[in-house]
């Protein structure tokens, strides 16, 4: 070392407090900033709670239901036309439940058979300690199971993220019923989730790096990862509010259960096809669903694009959610009524 330096740093040496000290004055401000975040956080938490209740169309209509060995949520509202018009089957993604569809069971209820259900570990389905539940198989076998109740109706199945690799690995096992599906902010082959070492961590130690990656509300990175820069303020309470909702062993046990769809289960798709990615999505970008186009077997595909989405498409867009999957069923998928209802 230089005579000067060490000349400086051995005459202001005894102005430096102890190392301990230090160290412990680091890690007291650490946890009272970290108490202080905490304190706020659960105190939102009981505004959101007392905000963001369930629809009442969901709780009208749903009710459990015993499938294969376990209660999962199911909604069903049946058309007065009934076998004459299509069932819609709504699968939702990973840390969601049915109520993301909320705006388009609505809608949609005025014009065919609805059926949504919430994926065991989310909504109002049981939450099972064991993992083999949460795998992808697994999954297929219970919407199957559900799907096998309303063996009459003709089927658009409409999944959003994960909800969409399920529908496409369902699409082989229930191939004669299907008229068309619609893939909302969907993934390919090469958007695989990520599962990183951090799922190997106690729940404790996720729960914690989710509670800081809900750091800021709703300006927070959690709910930037979802939703664009130009959603409401009320939207963005509500995604907040999920975020802390969906539980972080139910996660855990979906992910590193996940099976993610692979060229050939894009390949065995022959039905017609609508696919809505958001503008914004960070998750599935839209260059996703041109990959997905390019790969599957039909040559039937139609890819709007929803502006100023991110990954909830159907959140933020409902009103082009609906008359996109109007306009799709009616015109590629045998009913042409359905376009009279387009807004």
């Amino acid at each position: 070392m230089p005579a000067p330096i060490y000349t400086i740093l051995s005459a202001v040496q005894p102005y430096y407090p102890p190392l301990r000290w230090t160290i412990a004055a680091i890690t007291t401000l650490t946890i009272l900033l970290l108490t202080h975040y905490i304190v706020r956080y659960h105190r939102h938490k009981r505004q959101w709670r007392a905000q963001f209740t369930e629809p009442s169309l969901i709780s009208n209509h749903s009710q459990l239901t015993t499938v294969r060995g376990k209660p999962l949520r199911t909604l069903f509202i049946e058309h007065e036309q009934g076998r004459e018009v299509p069932l819609f089957f709504f699968i939702h993604g990973a840390g969601s439940s049915m109520a993301a569809w909320e705006l388009q069971l609505t809608q949609l209820q005025v014009v065919a058979n609805i059926l949504a259900v919430d994926l065991v570990g989310y909504g109002g389905s049981a939450r099972p300690s064991a993992w083999e539940p949460y795998t992808t198989a697994s999954l297929l076998q219970d919407l199957r199971s559900v799907l096998a109740r309303y063996g009459e109706y003709k089927l658009v199945i409409v999944g959003h993220s994960y909800g969409y690799c399920l529908a496409t690995k369902l699409y082989p096992l229930v191939r004669d019923r299907v008229v068309g599906m619609v893939f909302v902010a969907p993934g390919d082959v090469t958007y695989a989730p990520h599962v990183t070492r951090l799922l190997q961590l106690p729940d404790w130690g996720v729960n914690l790096l989710r509670l800081l990656d809900r750091y800021g509300g709703i300006n927070s990175t959690s709910v930037r990862r979802m939703l664009s820069p130009s959603a409401s303020r009320h939207l963005k309470e509500q995604q907040l509010y999920w975020n802390e909702q969906s539980r972080t062993d139910v996660f855990r046990r979906v992910m590193l259960g996940m099976d993610w769809i692979c060229q050939d289960d894009l390949r065995a798709l022959t039905c017609p096809l609508l696919l809505l990615p958001g503008e914004f999505d960070l998750i599935h970008p839209v260059p996703c669903s041109y990959a997905i186009k390019e790969c599957v077997a039909t040559s039937n595909v139609s890819i709007v694009v929803a502006h100023q989405a991110g990954h909830q498409v159907m959140l933020e867009k409902p009103e082009l959610t609906n008359n996109e999957i109007l306009r799709f069923v009616g015109e590629q998928c045998g009913f042409p009524t359905f376009t009279n209802f387009v807004v």
